[in-house]
């Protein structure tokens, strides 16, 4: 299955995307949620998930990781008094998703952050990536992103579940928390040398028009994709125009955010 598409369509709901792939036989696939570290289950037919802010930030950590999770940990060592080491955490690497699919949705997420719905993200000038989420009634707004080094999550709610107020988005509430920490970092970090998303030997780039997915040679309405080579779309196959893959939203009305 080509993910791609289905990363598209989350615009559309996320329960329909995977109604979509059981129509396909591919339920294997649904359980690649459990290998980057989120509980969730798909139960007759319908999404049901419940996820804290770490274990979201943890799978995301995935895709600039090059497919390998990490177990996410917070106290590194216990000391006594005497300061004899009584216990140590160290790093639990896991291979979760192959390295070039971890590629491709790393650079699917990029385009959030440039023409998406996190291109506020874009003025860091820095290479990030990563995704809004908006939850129905602007309950919860989230945002968690990615450079090749660090991943952080933000997330904006209450304990109990009301709305934030009309139009607390993902982008609203939660992006500009992440792009003052992301400041904060890069200024501690030093812009020299410049981190990279490095792509494995089987990626290839293609411009693809926007609207159709196909292979474009027009700059105003082309954009570079990566695809795991052998998975890129051919110039002789005419493709429908559909919703512009650049990870922006769908207008909804105001009483019904999406679930981004």
């Amino acid at each position: 299955m080509n993910i791609a598409p289905f990363l598209e369509r989350q615009r559309y709901r996320f329960p329909a995307v995977l109604v979509d792939a059981v129509s396909l036989h591919d339920g294997a696939r649904l359980q690649a949620s459990k290998a980057v570290g989120v509980g969730e289950e798909f139960v007759q037919g319908h999404f049901a998930a419940e996820a804290t802010l770490l274990e979201v930030t943890s799978a995301y950590s995935v895709f600039p990781n090059q497919g390998v999770r990490m177990r996410p940990y917070e106290v590194l060592r216990v000391l006594d008094r005497d300061g004899s080491l009584l216990e140590e955490n160290r790093p639990e690497p896991r291979e979760a998703i192959r390295a070039d699919t971890a590629y491709v949705m790393t650079n699917l997420l990029r385009g959030v952050t440039l023409r998406g719905t996190a291109a506020a993200a874009a003025a860091l000038d820095w290479p990030v990536a990563g995704k809004t989420g908006t939850m129905d009634d602007y309950t919860d707004a989230w945002f968690v992103g990615f450079d090749p080094d660090i991943t952080v999550g933000v997330w904006v709610g209450y304990d109990e579940k009301k709305s934030l107020g009309p139009r607390e988005t993902g982008a609203e509430a939660a992006l500009p928390i992440w792009i003052d920490i992301m400041k904060a970092y890069i200024a501690r970090r030093g812009r020299d040398p410049m981190p990279q998303f490095a792509a494995p030997g089987n990626i290839v780039f293609l411009a693809v028009d926007r609207s159709t997915g196909a292979p474009s040679d027009d700059a105003a309405q082309a954009i570079n994709e990566a695809f795991i080579s052998g998975t890129q779309p051919r110039s002789d196959v005419v493709r429908q125009p559909g919703p512009p893959s650049d990870g922006a939203d769908q207008t909804a009305p105001p009483d019904t955010p999406q679930n981004q």
